[in-house]
């Protein structure tokens, strides 16, 4: 099994609608990242792939086998699946070999078979020399490491992980994002990974699904996704966006809040639109088409952060850091917008920005 199906899968709890319709295919050896703020939906269609959960309707194929829909239901340990969770979820009073050995230790595998399973999964994950501690002995990313050897020494087809990394700071998220897709391609399994980092989905997936309130606002490569958004909430929450409001005609997008100042525009849409505008795609230009004040400033090594004023908004601008000294707090200066992303005005956009991880 390293394909999974979903099957316009659907999941109340209660009266309460918490997965929407939703219909994907994860492919064999594919890395797939679910997507997408707290309370979206994404932990539960985990759980009902793993067997945690029941779908309300709809059906969860493993390859051509049914695991979940109609009166089938395959329970956890019988899915071949490794899962991870948020918590590190090691046994305290086990040393990092017993641990690891655990999953195998309760199917009652031969002892040499263990000992030969599990000291190939510590060597994949660079805890041999850790075998005999226990968890109170390790950092938070070497306990992190041995929740996945468990995970994965019963070599399953399908690796779930539901927010792993969210406990380890900003070093160990990066080095173990960089640990878990050295993993994945060297064992070729299929990952299903939950997150609302869009760094760790950016980083790691082979295909993104963005999830909100339950249905799938949007999928495909994390490239596609970052630079044709399908809607504001998805250009909002992947990546670091602005939205002006505007008025397309006669190829250009007026903005009023920017003293009517206006950019070329070619596109589909006309009459109120949304602008959106990625700081790195705003630079300082001699002939830029926007004029304005720097306000603030700020240098933060690889790059500079800066805040100017253009009318009444405030546009912020991400350039390589050198370039923080080539402009000073009260200067006039221009703005060029190398791309930026228009969406119809269908008054939804609050809403938009309301949306927390």
């Amino acid at each position: 099994m390293g394909t999974v199906a979903l099957k316009h899968i659907v999941k109340y709890y209660g009266k309460n609608l918490v997965v929407n319709d939703i219909d994907e295919v994860i492919h064999d050896g594919e890395f797939v990242t679910l997507l997408g703020p707290s309370g979206c939906g994404k932990t539960t269609i985990l759980r009902m792939i793993a067997g945690f959960e029941k779908p309300s309707s709809g059906e969860i194929w493993f390859d051509d086998q049914l695991v979940a829909g109609g009166k089938t239901f395959l329970p956890p340990e019988k899915r071949n699946i490794g899962m991870v969770f948020q918590s590190y979820a090691v046994w305290p009073h086990m040393t990092v070999f017993e641990n690891t050995a655990y999953p195998l230790t309760i199917r009652k595998l031969p002892k040499e078979e263990i000992r030969r399973k599990v000291e190939k999964t510590l060597d994949l994950m660079h805890l041999s020399q850790y075998a005999d501690r226990t968890p109170d002995q390790l950092s938070g990313g070497q306990q992190q490491r041995v929740a996945l050897a468990r995970a994965l020494v019963g070599e399953p087809k399908l690796l779930l992980l539901d927010e792993p990394l969210s406990n380890l700071d900003a070093k160990l998220r990066e080095s173990m994002r960089f640990e878990i897709k050295r993993i994945q391609n060297e064992l070729h399994i299929t990952v299903l990974y939950v997150t609302h980092d869009q760094t760790e989905a950016m980083s790691m997936s082979d295909r993104i699904i963005v999830i909100n309130k339950g249905v799938r606002q949007q999928e495909g490569t994390p490239e596609d996704i970052y630079k044709h958004p399908a809607n504001p909430f998805v250009a909002d929450f992947l990546g670091k966006v602005d939205f002006f409001r505007g008025k397309a005609e006669n190829g250009s997008i007026t903005i009023p809040e920017m003293k009517n100042q206006t950019i070329p525009y070619t596109g589909e849409h006309r009459g109120d639109v949304y602008v959106a505008v990625r700081p790195e795609n705003i630079i300082f230009s001699e002939g830029g088409e926007l004029s304005g004040i720097l306000e603030v400033q700020y240098y933060l090594g690889d790059t500079a952060n800066f805040r100017v004023r253009v009318g009444n908004s405030l546009v912020r601008v991400i350039t390589d850091g050198h370039a923080y000294h080539s402009v000073r707090e009260g200067d006039p200066v221009r703005l060029s917008i190398r791309e930026f992303i228009v969406f119809p005005d269908d008054g939804s956009l609050e809403e938009t920005l309301q949306i927390k991880t």
